[in-house]
């Protein structure tokens, strides 16, 4: 015999979440929406988020206000739906890292500075702020620079790092198995992060959890 589904849930507001509260309506199912990062944003200026275009704000605002359970990472996240007329209850459920991966450390950094960055190179990472932070640090602190993620900038960043002058201070990696990034984290002093929008940074989260 077939089991009815209790719920449907989605993770992303669109398009997923669009299609599951919709599908909820027409079965008669109670359906729920996690909402992450870019389904949660408008930033004009990159062009990033939904909330900035119209049509889109649309059918998110739609979903947002028609499932009926609305999740959110973050409080700010919750914050920012509030701001963009989501007049409804948000749950948060804020993302936890697997504590027998990730083990505290305290750091005692030595002569030099070990900075860490987890991200895809793109514009909502907004990583030219970060090599040119990391070149007024390193300055007047030798330092050391590695940053984890997929190039989706086609070597701006690279670029720019050899005209900041910190090429051999910055190690730029593409994305590696996830099991490896706690070893990461411990080999790191401090983290850099200067993303322009965040539902809530994962990265931030393991590199706490490790001390950095």
């Amino acid at each position: 015999a077939r089991v009815r589904f209790e719920v449907l849930l989605a993770c992303w507001g669109w398009p997923a979440g669009w299609i599951v509260t919709i599908l909820g309506k027409l079965l008669q199912v109670p359906t729920a929406v996690y909402v992450l990062g870019a389904d949660a944003a408008g930033v004009p200026s990159i062009d990033y988020g939904i909330f900035h275009r119209p049509f889109l704000r649309r059918i998110a605002t739609w979903t947002y206000c028609q499932t009926d359970l609305l999740l959110a990472i973050t409080n700010y996240q919750k914050n920012q739906l509030i701001g963009f007329g989501i007049n409804r209850p948000v749950c948060v459920v804020p993302w936890g890292v697997d504590p027998s991966e990730y083990t505290f450390k305290r750091k005692c950094p030595g002569d030099a500075l070990h900075f860490i960055h987890v991200g895809h190179l793109s514009l909502v990472k907004d990583q030219a702020t970060l090599l040119r932070a990391f070149a007024i640090i390193n300055e007047r602190k030798p330092s050391d620079l590695v940053i984890f993620g997929a190039d989706c900038l086609n070597g701006e960043m690279q670029r720019l790092a050899q005209a900041l002058k910190i090429e051999k201070n910055v190690t730029f990696r593409d994305m590696v198995p996830y099991g490896e990034m706690p070893m990461h984290y411990l080999g790191a002093d401090v983290m850099l992060h200067t993303s322009l929008s965040e539902g809530q940074s994962m990265a931030l989260t393991e590199a706490a959890a490790s001390g950095v």
